[in-house]
């Protein structure tokens, strides 16, 4: 079975911003044909744009979510979960919305799958949940969050490519603006904070769990 990847609208967008979709996906080893997004990801992002043009301010770019609606011009949407019984239990568990949940069973019945989200609550709530331990246990070692990726990128592509790119957006994340540009950043503390955030990832998530790039 062909390698896909799984992404959620949070990741999508925030690497789109960063102009880091393509990096993500090579790091990942998937061609963006290879990707899957919730089958809501372009009407969402279209409304986003209404939006962005009506009223210029907010944290999203223009530029970005352009780059995202491109993106999702070459990717799948997802269009049949397959597991009923476990869609109807992980959207029972606080914390995890409908998207996030179909995106997990959906990664979850594919075993070459890999799950890439920005949204670190629901892997918490995931965690947790004694109704969600087969579909935990299944996703171990599958799962890529924003902080591995830019972890794995300031690795291989170096601190100024990292910098660059979040400078054109530095308000779509919080904890990636205070890394970088909270106070006088040098690149060997950006390393050291991004590792201490995925540290304290894997502390609730168990050792391994999370991909790691």
């Amino acid at each position: 079975m062909a390698k896909v990847a799984f992404f959620d609208n949070d990741i999508l967008l925030k690497l789109a911003e960063y102009d880091l979709l393509r990096d993500a996906c090579y790091l990942i080893g998937v061609r963006p044909s290879d990707v899957v997004v919730l089958h809501g990801a372009r009407p969402w992002l279209e409304r986003r744009m209404e939006r962005k043009l009506r009223k210029p301010s907010g944290p999203a770019t223009a530029a970005g979510i352009a780059r995202a609606l491109g993106f999702v011009a070459h990717a799948q949407p997802l269009t049949d979960v397959g597991d009923r019984a476990s869609l109807d239990r992980l959207t029972s568990i606080d914390d995890i919305d409908p998207g996030e949940a179909q995106l997990i069973v959906a990664a979850a019945r594919s075993p070459q799958a890999i799950l890439a989200t920005g949204d670190k609550r629901c892997l918490r709530a995931l965690a947790g949940s004694r109704e969600a331990r087969e579909v935990f246990h299944s996703l171990a070692g599958r799962v890529v969050c924003l902080e591995e990726i830019i972890r794995a990128l300031l690795e291989h592509k170096g601190y100024p490519h990292v910098s660059r790119a979040i400078a054109q957006s530095p308000d779509c994340d919080r904890l990636m603006c205070r890394i970088f540009y909270d106070g006088a950043m040098l690149p060997s503390q950006a390393v050291v904070d991004v590792e201490s955030s995925l540290e304290n990832l894997r502390r609730d998530l168990g050792e391994g769990w999370l991909m790691r790039l």
